[in-house]
């Protein structure tokens, strides 16, 4: 099932997976979000689910019409 929602070949094993994508998305992704930490159930064997966190980014308060020409 998570190979189908992560979109990889149905052969690809959860260290597979781990190797070839997490490892990539570990290196990219930080670039992007703070903070961001990647966590598996490894108490589920096989593994269902994989869980991204990060830290949310605070912007400053709407301007209304700012970008309006």
């Amino acid at each position: 099932m998570l190979q189908i929602i992560l979109d990889t070949q149905k052969y690809y094993t959860f260290s597979e997976i781990d190797k070839n994508i997490l490892k990539h998305v570990s290196k990219e992704l930080p670039r992007y979000f703070t903070d961001l930490k990647i966590k598996s159930n490894e108490r589920c064997n096989p593994i269902i689910a994989y869980e991204f966190t990060f830290k949310l980014y605070r912007v400053g308060a709407w301007i209304e019409n700012k970008y309006k020409r």
